[in-house]
């Protein structure tokens, strides 16, 4: 049985560096809504310093005292995954050809430098769960716990959770991969990125 692992970003207690969408744009929309006719994010992304004061969120333009700016897992105020390019590319070269997916392009800014970054978004929801040993509240398809299927994942090198409504699986607020793709991940040193252990059949 393969161990799987659901990706997060690094994140400081303090002091972190986002890519911030907007105040004038409503990001609690679903995902699918934000994406222009080209198949690119219709808005563009700032990095910004977020500050944690007294239990308050302060968002400030000074990243004087931020170690790095551009990470390879890109924390941001949206509610999905955010890849540098070149961490698409180590996707792109390790897809199996069962992800379906098609990578969103997004503007990052920072002063007067531009970076392209990617959303993944899924075409058809993958079967990766062991639906026997994945707990659900009674009577519907919302999981409590899911638990996925060592057997299934590895025809995957990133994947997500099939939840019952398509915008969540579309493009998903999470994204997991099994540990030979993680292995790779570590190897590579990608910045931002660190790994939860998920329950696997």
């Amino acid at each position: 049985m393969i161990k799987c692992f659901f990706i997060t970003a690094s994140e400081s207690k303090t002091m972190n560096v986002s890519a911030i969408a907007h105040e004038s744009i409503d990001i609690t929309q679903e995902m699918t809504s934000l994406i222009n006719s080209r198949g690119e994010l219709s808005f563009d992304l700032m990095l910004k310093c977020v500050l944690l004061e007294n239990g308050n969120l302060i968002y400030t333009d000074d990243l004087s005292k931020c170690d790095t700016l551009w990470f390879d897992y890109q924390i941001t105020n949206l509610s999905c995954p955010l890849f540098s390019e070149r961490m698409k590319i180590f996707f792109d070269d390790k897809f199996t050809g069962n992800e379906n997916i098609h990578w969103i392009k997004t503007n990052v800014y920072h002063s007067h430098e531009k970076r392209n970054y990617y959303i993944p978004r899924f075409k058809k929801a993958l079967d990766v769960l062991d639906t026997d040993k994945t707990t659900y509240i009674s009577g519907t398809g919302h999981i409590i716990v899911p638990c996925f299927s060592s057997r299934k994942v590895i025809n995957y090198a990133l994947f997500h959770l099939p939840y019952d409504v398509r915008f969540l699986w579309e493009i998903p607020s999470g994204v997991y991969v099994h540990e030979g793709i993680k292995k790779m991940i570590v190897h590579e040193k990608f910045t931002g990125v660190n790994f939860e252990k998920i329950k696997v059949s």
